[in-house]
């Protein structure tokens, strides 16, 4: 039932743009709006603020890749808390640059440059990707830092709620914490990185300090 990297690729196309189903307990769904981003405001806010805001202490305004950011509707609507913008919502020049990049989404398709980036925000992304191109991302994902970086993920390491047509699960890779603690350290060394990972059991953070 296992796709190739660019079957997954371009089955996640459809269902960005509706044009295939999902399943959720059997039954076919479309939606033009799954994947729109949300997951950064409800899950990765927080600790996304409190790193601006050491930036902010050295007179710095940062550059941020939204790596994998689906739709990002909370740069032009309404999504962020206070029914602000994202640059509504942000202190007046925080924020240089917010690079959205997502393959699975055509008007984010392009791919960012690199060592360009105080942050890299990666929410719901990881379990999403095939198992073979897990550490060839993760890679990826640190050679858009700039010096040592922050790169803040939420990983769901259980199955998804949705399926593809063909049954297969959403969350193509699900593996448990102590997996891709291994596999983040080994691609990402020297930078600070900062996990959510939700598990059956409960989310569990996970800090490294480069």
């Amino acid at each position: 039932m296992s796709k190739s990297p660019q079957e997954y690729l371009a089955a996640y196309q459809k269902l960005h743009h509706a044009e295939a189903p999902f399943l959720i307990n059997g039954k076919e769904h479309r939606s033009a709006q799954l994947f729109d981003g949300s997951n950064f405001v409800t899950k990765l806010l927080a600790p996304f603020s409190y790193v601006v805001s050491a930036f902010s202490q050295q007179n710095r305004a940062v550059r941020v890749l939204d790596y994998g950011c689906g739709k990002a509707s909370h740069i032009h609507s309404p999504a962020m808390p206070d029914k602000k913008t994202f640059f509504q919502y942000m202190e007046p020049h925080a924020v240089q640059v917010y690079w959205c990049y997502d393959p699975g989404f055509v008007e984010y398709s392009q791919k960012p440059p690199k060592q360009c980036f105080d942050i890299v925000i990666c929410a719901d992304v990881m379990e999403h990707v095939p198992e073979s191109e897990v550490d060839k991302t993760l890679q990826e994902i640190g050679s858009a830092i700039s010096g040592k970086g922050h790169v803040l993920f939420t990983i769901s390491c259980k199955p998804a709620v949705k399926h593809f047509a063909d049954g297969e699960n959403l969350h193509v890779t699900v593996k448990d914490p102590d997996w891709w603690k291994d596999r983040i350290k080994k691609n990402m060394s020297r930078k600070h990185i900062y996990v959510l990972f939700e598990t059956a059991e409960g989310n569990v953070e996970w800090k490294v300090s480069a």
